[in-house]
């Protein structure tokens, strides 16, 4: 007996090391139901189950009740390592925020905000943050940020529905995703982010497009007399830091590109760990043409997302050469989604990309009056279906009366 229960004494930190490796890669919801079967998984689920702290400040009891939980019972805030504050609570448009900028900087004064900080100064998280997620409203607090960063060093950053406010220096911020007032050249009215954020890995940036009836207006002298946006480039300065940051998704929506701003984004930033890109809803040519040969600026690119509105044709003839000058200049694209002129690009994208396409998007625009868009002709959809034997995904125009042909119809197309 002494010697089963010395081998099972021995076996139990080996069981539980185990039952970890499995019980981290499952939902929450099955960790809630994994913890109800006996002691020893209860122990073990518990760990996996508290480690997130959700705090949702759109509802002021139930946050209130979170936060005495979390003061009271050791048991719970010895556990965490997540932090999420979610809930919408500061839904401010940008003409109320430049309204208000009259006046100072603007700060959220939030109760539950300012007892959450003080918890994190007197060291309630024991074991240690390792991730923030902040997705509540528009402006985290900057004294909140500092008091994390002191206490945990090593947290990452993840801020969503970041509106342009002040933002102390973030070294690990991995991810923000941005909807701003700045006209033109998103990277460089993000230098002063991108200068302290050398750990940032996802920048998805969106330009504010208002709506509704009732616009503020403002004279020339009056806009001017307006203290400055945080978010402004200062051309004496390099854009981003020397270490840094190696962006790997990068999204940008709703912005237009000068060719000055688009070649000083390419020489002062590192785009040799890019990813994913995505440029929508604008006509971003000289960033395409900055781009050029991607191979070298772009070497590990494996997905490309571009569209844009309609417009005259000598606009699209323009956009049509810098996606062909693009993906010529590389090859090796997973994923691919041209919405605008990509008739004259099959050749090209068969060519480069044929051999290791998953995912292959091409549409474009229908029209009221002529010349109508174009569809793709059975001879491209043969040639895509010889070439991309790898693509699980296809995405293509299909008009009300798209047919094939009998002498069509007795070629062999390949399955996708």
């Amino acid at each position: 007996m002494g010697n089963a229960a010395s081998a099972d004494a021995q076996r139990l930190p080996l069981t539980e090391d185990i039952l970890r490796v499995i019980l981290e890669q499952i939902p929450r919801e099955d960790l809630k139901s994994a913890s109800l079967v006996n002691r020893d998984l209860a122990a073990v689920s518990r760990s996996f189950i508290l480690r997130q702290f959700v705090l949702n400040l759109a509802h002021e009891d139930k946050c209130q009740r979170r936060l005495d939980t979390l003061r009271l019972s050791t048991s719970v805030s010895q556990y965490v390592k997540e932090l999420s504050i979610v809930g919408d609570l500061a839904h401010k448009r940008w003409w109320q925020y430049l309204a208000e900028v009259e006046d100072g900087p603007v700060t959220m004064q939030v109760q539950a905000l300012e007892e959450l900080q003080q918890h994190i100064q007197n060291g309630i998280f024991k074991a240690g943050l390792k991730r923030v997620r902040w997705d509540a409203g528009l402006d985290m607090p900057v004294a909140l940020i500092e008091a994390i960063q002191v206490a945990f060093p090593e947290c990452s950053f993840v801020l969503e529905k970041y509106a342009g406010s002040a933002l102390p220096p973030m070294p690990t911020l991995v991810s923000l995703t941005a909807t701003v007032h700045c006209h033109g050249d998103p990277l460089l009215n993000f230098q002063p982010i991108l200068r302290h954020a050398t750990g940032l890995r996802t920048l998805q940036i969106s330009a504010y497009n208002h709506t509704g009836c009732v616009v503020r207006g403002y004279t020339e002298a009056e806009f001017a007399a307006l203290p400055k946006p945080f978010l402004t480039y200062d051309p004496s300065q390099p854009v981003c830091g020397g270490s840094g940051p190696m962006l790997q998704d990068l999204v940008l929506e709703r912005f237009s590109w000068s060719v000055e701003g688009a070649i000083s984004c390419l020489e002062q930033m590192s785009w040799s760990h890019l990813r994913k890109l995505e440029l929508r809803r604008r006509d971003s040519v000289p960033l395409l043409q900055a781009c050029v040969p991607v191979s070298s600026n772009m070497p590990f690119l494996e997905e490309f997302v571009y569209t844009t509105w309609y417009g005259s044709e000598e606009t699209r003839a323009d956009i049509t050469q810098a996606l062909q000058d693009f993906l010529s200049s590389t090859s090796g694209l997973q994923v691919l989604h041209v919405e605008g002129p990509h008739h004259p690009l099959v050749s090209t994208i068969v060519a480069h990309h044929g051999e290791t396409l998953r995912s292959l998007v091409l549409h474009d625009h229908e029209r009221r009056d002529e010349p109508q868009r174009t569809t793709l002709t059975l001879g491209g959809l043969r040639r895509l279906g010889e070439k991309c034997r790898s693509l699980h995904h296809l995405g293509i125009d299909v008009d009300a009366d798209y047919t094939v042909s009998h002498t069509d119809s007795e070629v062999t197309l390949h399955q996708f």
